[in-house]
């Protein structure tokens, strides 16, 4: 018995593979096991692909924040500074809304 919205298929495995996951997680985790790995091997394809589609879509477009570490680095800490100054703005007494109390 399947469940709704699955399909049974015949999958060819090595002996040795489907012994170490039985081991591993039980016979009767099997299918599970295999559809979550199936589903993060998944991910990692599309993301893979992802990078290859995109990749070098900047090299004539850079940022001049972008063009050496030492620019880079000083852009990511007046970012950084400027998100936690906003932070101190929000969470100030005086801003915060009637009935909130800031974070905890």
């Amino acid at each position: 018995m399947t469940r709704e919205g699955t399909v049974r298929t015949h999958v060819v495995l090595p002996a040795e593979l489907v012994r170490q996951i039985d081991e591993l997680v039980g016979k009767r985790r099997r299918s599970a096991f295999i559809e979550d790995a199936v589903g993060e091997r998944m991910k990692r394809e599309r993301l893979r692909k992802a990078l290859e589609a995109t990749a070098g879509m900047l090299k004539d477009n850079y940022p001049p924040e972008w063009e050496t570490p030492e620019t880079t680095r000083e852009w990511l800490k007046e970012i950084r500074a400027s998100g936690e100054e906003r932070l101190r703005r929000i969470w100030s007494h005086d801003d915060v809304p009637p009935g909130h109390h800031g974070p905890r």
